[in-house]
C-alpha cells in the first residue's frame, strides 16, 4: 500500500490523461463511425464501452491464425 501512497500524484496523472484519451476516442469513434455502424456506435458512452473493451482485450486472439490461410 505505501507503494502506491508513494506514486499517488503520477497514477492520478496517468489516470485523467488515461480517461480523457478514452473520451476523445470515443467522440472521435462516434462521430466518423456512427452513420456506417449505427449498431455498434449509437452512442457516445457505447463508443467509450467499444474502446475501453478495445483496449483492454487480449489480442492473442489475432495472433492465432486458421488453418485455412
Amino acid at each position: 500500500m505505501d507503494a502506491f501512497k508513494s506514486i499517488k500524484k503520477e497514477l492520478a496523472v496517468f489516470l485523467s490523461a488515461t480517461a480523457m484519451f478514452l473520451y476523445m476516442a470515443s467522440a472521435g469513434i462516434y462521430f466518423f463511425e456512427n452513420k456506417v455502424q449505427p449498431e455498434v456506435f449509437s452512442s457516445i458512452p457505447s463508443s467509450f464501452w467499444w474502446a475501453v473493451t478495445a483496449l483492454t482485450r487480449s489480442s492473442t486472439v489475432a495472433i492465432i491464425r486458421s488453418p485455412d490461410t
